[in-house]
């Protein structure tokens, strides 16, 4: 009997022993192995950092989805401005450049057709058109009522003598008219004009314009109007109508018939 309580405890001591080493080796293989807490702490910061990276993501792709559309719109936009502006000018220029192109090649066909002629065609001639100016016709003045008459006669005066209107006589230094053979001439401050046609003699003087007035007319004046008109050198109108002349006999006398008007 003491033999079999010394087996069993034995048996007990060995079988604790056994449950020693096993505690033992499973307390080493804990300590080498890592903290369970330590691995769930790196597995949550990974799992942090990639949610927040796909936020970021959906973020940015809500922007491009944003900003690509608003950018195409201004591209758009400003195409159309562009081409708003450009465009009425671009014709404009377009248009000068096809008229003138085509005047041109008008201006070209026209020398080209007008310098190219047929061996057939005769040149033409224009004469060229006479025209002839009928002189103007002075209407016939309205008729002037004549005042009372100074003096009047008929006379023939030598060259280089001189004939007084207002006193009717022929003197050698005194006097209205001269002539030398020539022309006639004013004396003393006298006038002398060629007559108008009118119905009458007085106002045949009468209307020739003061600026027709003048020192010296050619007996050639007379041919076709052989009436002179004077302003005397005191201020009477006098009517003289020339019946000869040197230029129409061919001798040295002026005659005349005349008349001068009171003042």
């Amino acid at each position: 009997m003491p033999t079999d309580s010394n087996d069993d405890a034995t048996s007990r001591q060995a079988g604790a022993d056994g449950a020693g080493e096993i505690v033992r080796a499973k307390a080493e293989r804990l300590d080498k192995a890592e903290p369970a807490h330590v691995v769930g702490n790196d597995d949550a910061g990974l799992r942090g950092e990639v949610a927040a990276l796909k936020k970021q993501l959906q973020r940015n792709q809500r922007t491009m989805i944003i900003v690509v559309p608003t950018l195409v719109l201004l591209v758009l936009v400003f195409m159309v401005v562009a081409l708003t502006m450009f465009a009425p000018q671009a014709s404009t220029e377009g248009s000068a450049s096809s008229t003138a192109t085509t005047a041109t090649t008008t201006a070209t066909t026209t020398t080209t057709s007008s310098s190219t002629a047929l061996p057939s065609q005769a040149p033409t001639t224009t004469s060229p058109v006479a025209t002839t100016t009928a002189p103007a016709t002075a209407a016939t003045p309205k008729r002037v009522p004549a005042p009372e008459v100074f003096l009047s006669g008929q006379h023939e005066l030598g060259s280089d003598w001189i004939f007084d209107l207002d006193d009717g006589s022929e003197w050698s230094s005194i006097g209205d008219i001269v002539h030398d053979g020539e022309a006639v001439s004013g004396h003393d401050g006298a006038v002398i004009a060629l007559g108008r046609t009118a119905d009458d003699e007085y106002t045949r003087c009468a209307t020739v314009p003061k600026a027709d007035y003048r020192s010296h007319i050619p007996f050639a004046e007379f041919v076709d109007n052989p009436i002179l008109c004077v302003r005397t050198d005191e201020g009477r109108l006098a009517y003289l109508e020339l019946t000869s002349f040197p230029d129409s006999n061919g001798g040295d006398d002026m005659t005349f018939r005349w008349t001068t008007w009171k003042k």
